[in-house]
């Protein structure tokens, strides 16, 4: 539609970002991509706003002498994956796994279970990126309208515009003008 929009970007949709260490319960023994899990234990994650998305990987269920590396594989080829990319990565000179959530937006935010694998850390896992949605106001008074979005590609919220968002201005800042002719 012509004219003229104000717009100011208070957030960017992003994806959720997780690790969960891998530690030995023997101080002295490093854990490596190679290393052999445990056969015991079942790695979960599921997705926050659908129960229903659960994927559970029993170790039990993997090759005898599996490691990290068979595990990453495990996860990113499951057919009840709620979302998920699975990689290794070493931080410190520790390797953790690192789960990258596929879709942006708060509804795509996942809960990762690993108390029951000895090798990995519960207790050490950290959310890097929280899951979120994009969040623009339409307008320049004290109430602006809110927009918001599981995607940084806005359709439809001005007709027959699409708006690529890309990156989140300071509170302070004034919105931008977007003219349509």
């Amino acid at each position: 539609a012509v004219g003229q929009y104000n717009l100011k970007v208070k957030q960017l949709a992003q994806s959720q970002q997780s690790t969960v260490a891998l530690a030995s319960t023997d101080p002295d023994e490093v854990i490596t991509e190679t290393t052999a899990l445990p056969t015991t234990g079942t790695f979960t994650v599921k997705l926050d706003s659908d129960a229903t998305k659960t994927m559970s990987i029993n170790l039990s269920t993997l090759a005898a002498g599996a490691t990290a590396k068979d595990l990453v594989t495990a996860i990113n080829n499951s057919s009840d994956n709620p979302g998920v990319r699975a990689s290794l990565v070493r931080t410190d000179g520790k390797l953790s796994l690192l789960l990258n959530g596929k879709e942006t937006g708060s509804a795509n935010a996942f809960t990762v279970d690993a108390s029951t694998v000895s090798v990995l850390d519960n207790s050490a896992k950290s959310e890097l990126t929280t899951a979120q949605d994009a969040i623009v106001e339409l307008g320049s008074s004290k109430t602006p309208a809110t927009i918001t979005s599981a995607s940084n590609k806005l359709t439809g919220v001005i007709s027959g515009v699409t708006l690529q968002l890309t990156k989140a201005q300071e509170a302070s800042a004034t919105p931008i003008t977007v003219t349509v002719a």
